[in-house]
């Protein structure tokens, strides 16, 4: 396959190859409906978007998947198939309702289609800017065939705007030089100018890059194994470090006009005369649009945190993301050297000068079993989402044990922290009512509502469904400190309502509460609220769905709070 690709006769290639596929049957969005007894959730229903998916659809973290725009789009870029080694085709989804209803583009075929059936697929995201109206930039790694050898990496993008459905394709790199590019990742700086760091099956990274909107590529950097040895100069927490042996995952960040690169790499790391392989983070810059890049140093001075040292980071257990002032972190899951204990996420913060490292999941909590679902494993590692604001905060999303009855009943919840440009909040659930999910993953910035979105698979099956959640990010930072007195309901903000709405609330003592919205008539329309709320504010989006997820016509509406035998109600108006 050319390494040059026009757009025009890629497109044609892609659909005429899939005009000839008679199998797989692809099939559509699924019913914006979910009944499910065991997970049903107690507000926000859970969208079941699309089935045909794995945990490769939507993994590693540190290449996102999911992103938000402003005025309430989404976009969603993943493989889809019948089992892990069997794929049909690359996918986008769009939503302009902040991910109530979604959209497949282009509506009738994938992204791009194999001319055979894909056996692995790994996938990135990226948008552009309101100049191009958020057009939604993707690499992906496929392959037909068993061998890394045959691995393409394929650039896509819908120029003409998210939900455009205009794609235009080429191909970004390719292993026709005898190298193993494996797990591209994609950056966009300015619209036209595109960063696509991959790795090497053999050990390396390469950066690739377009200057043009993609459409012709070239390798500017090779990160051999020379370009390492400075990192052997620090061990840090150990004796001596030897390699490294292999690197994993790459992702660039964009600080002004500065590059950051970062990386884990697997090194031998020594104490006495034993040794052991260790995952590691580390990080270099460019201030030349990667042309040159600095030595890369360790993102712990330590290596690794001080007593999780016996692993280190899994390749994809962690994320890296920047605030809206510059403050660049990475989560990161790290095993402990007590094999009793639990894995725990880490974050490392860079604020211009130097990283700092702080565990952001509690301890095992040995009383309630709280905090001891990231057992070591390579499902549950692949939790690490790494999520900014527009007002500079970063949050970190993950799954997690909020208690323990008896002997094996486990409750998960989604647990989160965040980061105020300073310090750390506790980390605390902010939803208790899910169930337990094998794989997590969260968009990685929040839309204009203070929204976010996650994205949840059941289990480990081939063959599974791809459910979507959002989640607000307000108030954790103050979850755990109550100051409120009495109960309180405020007027819904908008109002008239046209689009979504924010009803804010408040108890004085943790206990059950309930928040549902009703017609003229007195008939239950939607439940925003019910189930155990602890004490202090809270905030609760309406998206003018009733419980079934249609819309709701335009009228007059009542909503309803009860809570510690006390009840509170207001009044809304829905225009069309």
């Amino acid at each position: 396959m050319s390494k040059k690709i026009t757009f025009l006769v890629l497109a044609l290639i892609v659909a005429f190859s899939f005009s000839l596929m008679a199998e797989p049957v692809i099939k559509p969005l699924l019913p914006n409906t979910y009944n499910n007894t065991v997970n049903a959730r107690n507000g926000r229903a859970l969208v079941p978007l699309v089935d045909g998916v794995n945990y490769r659809s939507i993994n590693p973290k540190a290449m996102p998947h999911i992103l938000a725009a402003p005025g309430g789009e989404y976009m969603l870029y993943m493989g889809r198939g019948t089992s892990t080694g069997s794929y049909y085709g690359i996918y986008a989804y769009y939503s302009t309702d902040y991910g109530a209803t979604w959209t497949q583009t282009p509506s009738t075929s994938p992204v791009i289609t194999p001319e055979s059936t894909y056996t692995r697929i790994y996938t990135a995201l990226a948008l552009g800017s309101s100049s191009l109206a958020y057009a939604p930039y993707t690499i992906a790694n496929i392959r037909v065939g068993s061998a890394a050898a045959n691995d393409t990496i394929m650039f896509a993008a819908d120029l003409s705007g998210l939900g455009a459905g205009d794609w235009q394709t080429a191909v970004a790199a390719d292993n026709s030089d005898g190298a193993y590019r494996y797990l591209p990742n994609i950056t966009v700086v300015n619209d036209a100018d595109i960063f696509v760091p991959v790795m090497d099956l053999y050990g390396d990274f390469y950066l690739h890059h377009s200057s043009d909107y993609g459409t012709t590529w070239s390798q500017i950097y090779h990160f051999d194994a020379n370009y390492f040895t400075p990192l052997l100069a620090n061990a840090g927490q150990f004796d001596s470090i030897t390699g490294p042996a292999a690197a994993d995952i790459p992702k660039i960040i964009v600080n002004g006009s500065q590059l950051i690169f970062i990386g884990d790499v697997n090194v031998d790391a020594w104490v006495d005369t034993t040794s052991s392989t260790i995952g590691a983070l580390f990080w270099a810059t460019s201030d030349d649009n990667g042309v040159t890049w600095s030595d890369p140093q360790w993102v712990d001075s330590d290596v690794l945190p001080i007593n999780y040292s016996v692993e280190g980071v899994n390749w994809a257990g962690w994320d890296a993301n920047i605030t809206s002032n510059g403050k660049i972190f990475i989560s990161a899951v790290y095993p402990p050297d007590d094999t009793t204990k639990t894995c725990k996420f880490f974050a490392h913060v860079y604020d211009g000068s130097n990283w700092t490292t702080t565990q952001i999941a509690p301890d095992d909590n040995a009383t309630t079993g709280a905090w001891t679902g990231l057992a070591s494993g390579y499902a549950i590692s692949q939790q690490a989402s790494a999520v900014v604001d527009n007002a500079g905060n970063g949050y970190v999303y993950w799954e997690d044990i909020y208690k323990v009855v008896g002997d094996t009943a486990a409750y998960w919840g989604i647990a989160m922290a965040k980061y105020n440009g300073t310090a750390w909040s506790p980390a605390c659930f902010v939803d208790t009512t899910i169930g337990f999910y094998n794989y997590v993953t969260v968009a990685s910035n929040a839309d204009d509502n203070g929204n976010v979105l996650i994205g949840l698979v059941p289990g480990d099956a081939p063959n599974d469904t791809l459910y979507l959640l959002p989640e607000p990010t307000t108030g954790i930072a103050t979850k755990n400190v109550n100051t409120v007195k009495t109960m309180n309901l405020a007027q819904n903000m908008p109002n008239p309502v046209r689009g979504n709405t924010t009803i804010n609330y408040s108890v004085a003592k943790s206990g059950h509460v309930t928040l549902n919205v009703y017609d003229m008539s007195g008939k239950l329309v939607k439940t925003l609220v019910n189930g155990n709320v602890n004490a202090g504010t809270h905030s609760v989006v309406w998206n003018r769905t009733d419980n079934r997820n249609n819309k709701v016509a335009g009228g007059v509406y009542f909503y309803k709070m009860n809570a510690n035998n006390e009840t509170l109600t207001k009044k809304m108006i829905v225009v069309k």
